[in-house]
């Protein structure tokens, strides 16, 4: 097990939702601190500030597509702007192709459709945790 814990953004304003993510990665709980935004202008104004200091990146983006203020995409388009590094994982109930396509091409890593069941939401927070924590080689910026 590492001892260097990493930062988490988790941009989701369904309660329930972050309450089942960080029930599910209770495995990774040593190596995870976990910082939550339920207003996409919150998570904008995060990066601008993570920029304008210098301070300490996440590691992860988990972005939810629908959100009060703006909307997920938006914030992609932000965070892009501000980290062009960082993973971020849209994690929505959205399995609209043109969804899928246009955050790709905004620069998402990755996209989750969210699950229906609490197991099946677990096994896939579990394998974005274990992919973009553990296995994956990022550059540090």
């Amino acid at each position: 097990m590492r001892s260097k814990r990493h930062r988490v953004v988790v941009v989701e304003d369904s309660d329930v939702d972050f309450e089942c993510f960080v029930r599910a990665i209770q495995a990774f709980k040593d190596e995870v601190e976990v910082m939550r935004f339920v207003d996409g202008g919150d998570a904008i104004r995060y990066f601008q500030k993570l920029e304008e200091s210098g301070a300490k990146k996440p590691r992860l983006v988990l972005l939810d597509l629908n959100l009060p203020g703006f909307g997920g995409s938006e914030v992609l388009v932000a965070i892009r702007k501000h980290d062009p590094f960082v993973p971020i994982v849209i994690f929505s109930t959205s399995t609209h192709e043109s969804d899928l396509r246009n955050c790709m091409e905004k620069g998402a890593n990755a996209y989750v459709a969210k699950p229906m069941s609490f197991d099946d939401l677990k096994r896939a927070a579990r394998a974005i945790c274990e992919f973009w924590l553990r296995a994956n080689v990022r550059i540090e910026s």
